[in-house]
C-alpha cells in the first residue's frame, strides 16, 4: 500500500466491501453533527449566564424570549406563503 493511501477504520482490508446495513458519516451529516453541538453548547452556557443574571426568574426570560421570536416569525411566515401580513393573523 502507499505510505499515504487511506486505510479503512473498521479493520476491513480496502478491496472488501461494507457490510450490510452499514452507515456511513457524510460531509453534511458531519457538518449537522458539529453545528448541533456548538448550538447545543451555546444553549446550555447561555442558560448558566441568564440563571446568574435573572435567578430563579430565568423561566420567565426564556418564555418571554419565546413570545418575542413567535411575534417575529409570524410576519415571515405570511410572506413565504405569498400573503401579506395582517393584525388579524397575529
Amino acid at each position: 500500500m502507499p505510505p499515504l493511501a487511506r486505510e479503512p477504520l473498521d479493520g476491513r482490508d480496502a478491496g472488501e466491501a461494507a457490510p450490510a446495513g452499514a452507515r456511513a458519516m457524510t460531509v453534511r451529516g458531519a457538518a449537522f453533527l458539529g453545528v448541533g453541538s456548538m448550538v447545543g453548547a451555546g444553549i446550555f452556557a447561555l442558560l448558566g449566564e441568564a440563571g446568574a443574571v435573572a435567578g430563579s426568574a430565568v423561566w420567565l426570560s426564556f418564555l418571554l424570549a419565546g413570545v418575542v421570536a413567535t411575534c417575529r416569525a409570524m410576519p415571515s411566515r405570511s410572506w413565504e406563503r405569498g400573503t401579506p401580513p395582517t393584525p388579524e393573523a397575529m
